[in-house]
This record gives C-alpha cells, structure tokens and sequence, in this order.
C-alpha cells in the first residue's frame, strides 16, 4: 500500500496499533474473538513491513516488539520491591475450616499489624507499649477495625505455572522476573515481552465506576503457564523432529520462561493470568483487584469469583475438581482468599506465608492396575533397582506404565506378585508408587519375582553389600552404569541440558561418540549431522545446549558427579563447606566427615571418589572443556522462629499432599537440614504412606516419628 505523505503513513502505523491491541484486548482480556487468527495476522504483518519502512515510527508499546531479542549471556538479578509469598496448603474442609478459626481467634494483640509512622504517633497510649489494647479501642490506637467473626471469600484457580511479577513504568512494562527466593528474582523481561497475553502498555484503570490514571509506577503478580492444548502441540512436533517429549505444561513453562534465547519461549505459545496487584490504588476487595485488573488491559482467569463464606469455598473446590478435564489448562487445587483487603493488611504475614489465604489442594490421586511383570533397572552406582511394569493408566491427567518398588525388601513388605492388582499412588511429580495389594483379587496364577544373580544387561555378577538392603552389578563399566551416570549428570539438579533425555544419551553412547560426561562437552555439530536422529537443526540446537549448560553452581556440580551416598543435600552442604572443587580433591578423610550429616561410610565414599585416579582425569577433562564452576550459593541459615530450625530431618514414603520436592523447599526455607539417610543424628522422621527401611531404623533408634499430617499440623503454626 502506497501513502502520499509522511503523515498518512503515521496516521496508518496508528491505527494498525490501535486495531491490533483492540483485538488482542478482546481475544485475550474479554475471552471475544472479533476477527479471525489469520486476518489478525495480516494486520500485523502490513504493522511490520510500515515499520520496516519507517522505522523513525516504530516505538516500544507497539504489537511488533514481541519478537525475540539477541540471547543473553545471563539472567541478571531483580530485587522484588514488595515480598513475593508463598501460600501454606489445606487438604480438607476440615483443615479450611480450622484455618478460619485460627484466624477468628486472633486478639488485636496477637494479630500485630504494622501501623504507619502517622499511625503510631496518633497512638495513646503508643502502639505495642505494654498498655492494654481492646477490641473497643484498637480502631483508635491503631487505625485498624478489628476482625469480626464473619469472613467471606474470593476464590481462584490454582494454576499450575511459574509466578511472574510485572512492573510497569508510566503504563509501559519495565521488567518481568521470576518469583526467585521471594525477595530477589531473575530478569526475564526478553522473554515475556514475547507473551500476547502480557500488555506491553496499559490503559487508564477503573475502580468503582471512577477512571483513574495510570501511576508512575504499578507492580502486579501473575502466573505463566502453558495449555493442554498447546502443550500437546508441542510434544507433537518434538515427536515429528525425532525429539523427546517434554513431561508436563509446567515444566516446559519454566524450561521456557528460565531460556536465555528468547527465540525459544516465543515459540512456545506462553499464557498468563495476572491475580493480584502489588501497588495500592485503593482496592478494597479481591473481587475489585480482578475487575481492576481486567480494566488495565491484563488477562484473568474468568473463573475466579466471590463466593461468600467457606460453603462457598467448598462448593468451588468440589466444582472445579469434578470438572479438571474441562479447563484447558492443569491446576491442582483452588486458592481461597479472604476478600476484604483491609482485613488482609490487619492479619498480614507470618514468615513468607500470608495468614489471610490458603491453598485448598485436590487429593493425590489412585487407580488401580495389574503388575504385568517385574523388571529390574541398573542405576549409576550399579544398584539394581525393581520396576512394576503395569497396565497403562490415568492417574493425576497422565498415562501411567511402571512404578518403582525400591528394592527386594520392599516387594517382600508388600508381597508384590508379577499378575497382582494393585493401587498405584501418584502425588505432584512424584514417581508412582505401588501402595497395597488387593489379595482379594488374586487366581492363584500370580508369580513371585527374585533378584537376578546376574546383571541383565552385562551378564557380570550381582552382588549384596553387607549391611545394605540393595543388589548391585559389580562391572563399574557397564553400559547400564554408564548410560544412567551420563543420564543424571545431565538431569534437572544437575547440568539441565535442555533436549538431552535418556534416547539421545543411550544412541551417542551406542554410536561411539561419548563414554563419559565430560565427552558431551566436546561433541561438534559435525559430530552429530552423520548420525541418525539428528538433522542439521537438532544437531545445532543440542551443541548450544550443552555449550549453554558450561557455567554451573558447585553444588549442582557435586550432583551431577553422582557420588554413592551423595545427594542434593549433602551436595549444598559440600558446596558451602569448601567453596571450591580444588578443595574437595584435595581434602583429607577427616575433613570430610566435618561436615555436618556425613558419616564414616559417606566420607569414605567421597575421598576415595575423589582421590581415584579415573576420577581425577575426568574432573580434568571437565576443566579443560571449558566448564566454569562458580559458588554462588549461601551457606544455609536457620530460622530461630522456626519450629523446625536447626532440625535434621528424613523425608520416607508417599507423600499424598505435595511433591518430595516441593516439602524440602518449604523445610531449607525453615532452616531445616534434610538428609538421604537415618542416624543416630536425624532429630526428625516424616513419613508418608507405605514408608520403608528408613521408618524402621528410625524407630530402632528412638527417633521421633511424625506422618505427614502432623507435619501439615506443625507447618501451620511453624513460628
């Protein structure tokens, strides 16, 4: 299209924008499709070619600045201005409801706001002196109105996607960064800006039928997340380029959102609902943050709804569990908040957690399936380990195939048969695990299964340590070994090298181009094109990926080694001793069993590690590939509040509420020491169901046991 002026052609630029972000406004804020995706298309790409053209008029708010930018060499650090909290979990009505009480049974006393400088001087007698403070006259020394014993609520969706908090300055998006600790997050404003569902620039905002500029600077929460749809899209095409799989939305949305080449999420069909505002406007309730939120030209789940009092609360979690096939996204439970803001100011936090919401979680889920036979797997230290291979089954939304049974003790314990029926358990991203037999169920055709005395794959014998439940292969180089070294080298607590999954590490073993870790470093794309699977573009992809992996924390370091007995605990713990990998090579035996939580068969372990000579060379074939190991990890702290500070603790069994994960987050985050193993110096047992060797020993040695809803119990009042 030909303009005859300068001025016509700015006046189109204009209201191309203007267009775009109308629709995109109402396809992504107002749920309405207005045009259709291809005429939207065009629209933007007449937007692109103008602005080729005139690039004098191109600006920062405009829709064709989402395209990704050059990839960092880093992700520089952000300082959150409000602390960003983490939500503590209910499991039951029951529990809701004793929150509601514990809330309701606060005094002013005890509740202990943090009144304004003006507050306090207005205070007679001051504010927190040892005056008597009552219900009747809170108001007046604090500013405050003191709870009542009626409480109603807002409720949403608990997404299940990364945190992101978004400021704006004057209406245009400054930065965007991860959740991080709470107080400090990473920048990843390259990426973001590449999501449709984030405006790059706000409208003026309402708030109770009132317009109100937008102000200098505002700062909202939201949450990133990827659809079951898209995700399966996804998948599909990693299928379709001879790729692997990705495991679940959320993920491949953290894998996305953390990408230093913002080329990568802009592919990755990215969503957000933004939930909750950080900047006081003058929001009275939830129910006004969300329709404030709509107003400034923000996405929010159309779900989420004032629903009165905890009847409400529960009706919403029955309706939104009964109905998680129909939502096109993967949530686990509901959040309920409590709606008036001012009474969330007067409750605020404890910890990182905020006393005026909760998490209400959906059950972990079971099915049922049949143990068509018994398998056993050879780990990286050469620990044979049985799998259950059963009848696929739903469970939690995904296909499950195999459960793992631990060990021969633990097929003895539960009396699991090739043939058997079973109920499996699966708990967040937890492995599955067999929890019971139905006996009842069984023909009298069922199978017992034995321990091989022979590895399966290399046919070397299996020894049984003294003192040890497990069976190991006794060939240090055994393909299986190997294969599962290199496998957990580059795992998720270790190297994370994106697109290098156990098919891809198995076929460059088998096509002679890796025999240990430190090999991948050196891989070429030339290397890789010649060999099947790998085309031009996925050989380039996988080379950068491990290029990109080269800059690694100590501890994650010390992981990713796979030294026996050593995980990720004891790893941290190593890291934030000696602060150095030249250190560790060089330390003594008796330095090693300093450190906190390892033991003489521990310590051993890591001096004859590192002192073998095979080790040695390979920790120099690291360095000389051009690995850069920093130490960048805090030492850990106690949290002298914490009812669990200073605690070493042993997590055992099926946990039903979270992820294994996810409890040892919120435990470091107590200034818990958590350990792999019991003894004589673990203070704490947490068990959850069918719990092992370690629920054995502890109890052998008198250590306190807790199950996991005493330990919800103590969490709730964990200051």
């Amino acid at each position: 299209m030909n303009f005859p002026s300068r001025a016509e052609v700015k006046e189109r630029i204009k209201k191309l924008r203007e267009a775009i972000n109308h629709y995109r406004h109402a396809y992504h804020v107002l749920n309405k499709s207005l045009i259709s995706d291809e005429a939207l298309d065009s629209l933007k790409y007449e937007l692109y070619k103008l602005e080729q053209q005139w690039p004098e008029f191109i600006t920062s708010d405009s829709p064709t600045q989402r395209v990704a930018g050059k990839p960092l060499e880093e992700f520089k650090k952000i300082h959150h201005q409000f602390p960003i909290i983490s939500i503590e979990d209910v499991f039951s009505f029951e529990e809701l409801k004793e929150w509601e009480d514990y809330v309701l049974k606060f005094t002013p006393l005890e509740i202990q706001p943090n009144p304004s400088s003006d507050d306090l001087s207005k205070a007679k007698p001051p504010y927190g002196s040892h005056s008597t403070i009552t219900t009747s006259n809170f108001k007046s020394l604090t500013g405050f109105t003191p709870l009542h014993k009626k409480l109603d609520y807002f409720c949403e969706l608990k997404v299940d996607g990364i945190d992101i908090v978004l400021t704006y300055e004057e209406g245009m998006l400054k930065t965007a960064a991860t959740r991080g600790d709470g107080k400090i997050g990473e920048d990843v404003t390259q990426n973001i800006k590449t999501v449709e569902a984030i405006p790059l620039k706000l409208q003026k905002f309402e708030i109770r039928n009132s317009k109100f500029e937008i102000p200098p600077r505002l700062v909202v929460r939201g949450e990133i997340f990827i659809s079951k749809k898209d995700f399966a899209k996804i998948n599909e095409e990693q299928k379709k380029n001879n790729l692997p799989v990705f495991a679940n939305p959320r993920n491949l949305t953290a894998g996305s959102v953390r990408q230093l080449d913002s080329k990568i999420p802009a592919q990755r069909r990215l969503d957000c609902y933004v939930f909750e505002i950080l900047t006081d406007l003058g929001q009275k309730t939830h129910q006004e943050v969300h329709q404030t939120l709509k107003s400034l030209g923000f996405k929010t789940d159309e779900r989420a709804k004032y629903v009165g009092g905890l009847k409400g609360v529960e009706e919403f979690h029955n309706q939104w569990y009964k109905n998680r096939s129909k939502v096109p996204f993967d949530y686990d439970g509901i959040v309920a908040v409590i709606n008036d803001i001012k009474i969330e100011r007067l409750l605020g936090t404890v910890g990182k957690s905020p006393r005026w919401m909760r998490a209400y979680k959906f059950p972990a889920e079971q099915a049922t399936s049949v143990v068509k036979d018994i398998i056993v797997q050879v780990g990286r230290t050469g620990v044979l380990t049985p799998v259950a291979i059963l009848e696929p089954v739903k469970v939690m939304g995904s296909t499950v195939s195999r459960a793992t049974l631990h060990n021969d003790d633990e097929i003895k314990r539960l009396d699991v048969r090739i043939g058997d029926t079973v109920i499996i358990q699966k708990a967040g991203d937890v492995i599955p695990d067999i929890v019971k037999v139905l006996k009842d169920l069984r023909t009298g055709r069922e199978k017992f299964f034995k321990m091989p005395n022979k590895c399966q794959i290399c046919l070397s014998p299996v020894v049984k340590r003294e003192d040890e439940v497990a069976y190991y292969c006794s060939n240090k180089k055994c393909f299986a070994r190997q294969h599962a070294e290199i496998v957990h080298f580059v795992s998720r607590k270790g190297f994370n090298i994106d697109g290098l999954g156990d098919k891809i590490v198995e076929h460059l073993i088998n096509e002679g181009l890796i025999k240990n870790a430190a090999d991948l470093f050196n891989l070429t794309i030339g290397d890789l094109e010649p060999v099947e699977r790998f085309a031009e573009k996925s050989a380039t992809n996988l080379v950068e990926a491990i290029q990109k992996s080269k800059k690694i924390e100590l501890a994650k370091f010390i992981y990713a080694l796979g030294i026996r007995h050593v995980g990720e605990e004891t790893a941290i713990d190593l890291a934030s001793h000696f602060g150095k990998i030249e250190k560790l090579q060089s330390a003594s035996l008796e330095e090693f069993l300093k450190i906190k939580d390892v033991g003489q068969k521990m310590g051993q372990s890591l001096y004859d590690w590192f002192h073998q000579s095979a080790n040695v060379d390979l920790i120099k074939k690291f360095l000389q590939a051009g690995i850069k190991i920093t130490s960048l990890r805090e030492p850990k702290t106690a949290k002298k509040s914490s009812l669990f500070a200073n605690k070493n603790i042993v997590l055992t069994g099926a946990l039903k509420s979270m992820s294994r994960e996810a409890v040892k987050e919120k435990l470091r985050n107590l200034g818990v020491d958590i350990s792999e193993s019991v003894s004589s110096k673990t203070d704490l047992v947490i068990v959850g169901e069918e719990p092992g060797s370690k629920y054995e020993r502890a109890v052998k040695l008198g250590i306190r046991v807790i199950k996991e809803k005493e330990f919800l119990e103590m969490m709730k009042y964990k200051r």
